[in-house]
């Protein structure tokens, strides 16, 4: 988007793949995993070993792949590209549920102001912030304030 519309926009933020996928996923394509790969081609920083057109790979292996880069997950639930397109913001949850017992309070923080609006404080995520015995009570602050 150009000219002085963008800077009002959700483009003039930081651009992270997760939104990119959260706000193109409906988008109608021929091939399913041109969806992926579409925003995959307009956001360069996704591009990894794992991460690249390749339309010799199965869907459950660009889901893999995608999981992988988006929520350093190494399993997914979904086996189909809408399937996952449609649930994946779930996939947030699991994931802070294994940040919050490594990281401190500013790794959180940063990951909510991305992808915040996002996820679910569950119960397994609160049990995982007690298991973190370094940082818990910093991060249960932060996710109270949230």
């Amino acid at each position: 988007m150009l000219g002085p519309l963008r800077k009002d926009s959700w483009w003039s933020q930081k651009q992270d793949f997760y939104i990119f996928l959260l706000k193109f996923n409906g988008s109608q394509v021929g091939d399913p995993q041109d969806i992926i790969y579409a925003l995959l081609s307009i956001y360069s920083n996704a591009r990894t070993d794992n991460l690249y057109v390749d339309y010799t790979k199965t869907i459950q292996q660009v889901i893999h792949n995608t999981t992988l880069f988006l929520f350093n997950l190494s399993d997914s639930p979904y086996y189909t590209i809408m399937q996952f397109l449609c649930n994946f913001t779930s996939l947030n949850t699991a994931y802070l549920s294994r940040v919050v017992i490594l990281c401190n309070a500013n790794n959180i923080a940063n990951f909510l102001k991305r992808r915040g609006g996002e996820v679910k404080i569950t119960k397994e995520v609160v049990k995982a912030i007690v298991g973190n015995t370094q940082n818990g009570k910093e991060v249960m602050t932060l996710l109270l304030k949230q």
